[in-house]
């Protein structure tokens, strides 16, 4: 039963049928969750965080990955256990997305104050702004094509860009 629970980011780990969202109904007290396919085994596998909304999984690196209202992109292992809060922080920062792209060790986030797209390497090490001036809640990495898609709420739009950031085009748009 998850009847109440307020999320906005979902994961789907296929290797071990497992299903992660975050929660944010009461701030301050937000969870990220996991739960089997058939939406048995509910299980709360980080709590008390501020607002979570992205979250991200990397089945074969043993890590689930969230970004919060604190400016903090953090990751646990699959379970919860030897969380990592604020692996990277951006101070005043409220983030929204965060894509993985374990392929080439990267991981994207969005941040919605200051409206930056960011890239870091998984560790949390490398941060550097990719896209600025885009205020989105979306981000997906598409390693067959080498392929970045986000939203820029501001402009009504969806984007592709390459993985650093180049040669951005508008494929879809509100208006």
């Amino acid at each position: 039963d998850i009847a109440g629970k307020a999320g906005a980011g979902m994961a789907i780990d296929a290797v071990h049928q497992k299903i992660y969202f975050s929660d944010f109904e009461v701030t301050g007290s937000g969870n990220i969750w996991q739960m089997n396919y058939d939406g048995t085994g509910l299980t709360s596998i980080a709590s008390n965080l501020v607002d979570p909304y992205g979250v991200a999984v990397d089945p074969a690196g043993g890590k689930v990955y969230w970004v919060d209202d604190a400016g903090n992109v953090s990751r646990a292992n699959l379970d919860g256990s030897s969380p990592e809060i604020g692996l990277v922080n951006i101070p005043a920062g409220q983030m929204r997305a965060i894509s993985l792209d374990v392929e080439n060790n990267k991981m994207y986030f969005y941040e919605v104050n200051i409206e930056i797209l960011y890239v870091a390497n998984l560790d949390g090490s490398n941060v550097t702004q990719l896209i600025t001036g885009a205020y989105g809640y979306g981000v997906l990495v598409d390693t067959v094509n080498d392929k970045l898609y986000y939203d820029d709420q501001n402009a009504n739009k969806l984007y592709q860009c390459n993985l650093d950031g180049s040669g951005k085009v508008a494929i879809d748009s509100d208006g």
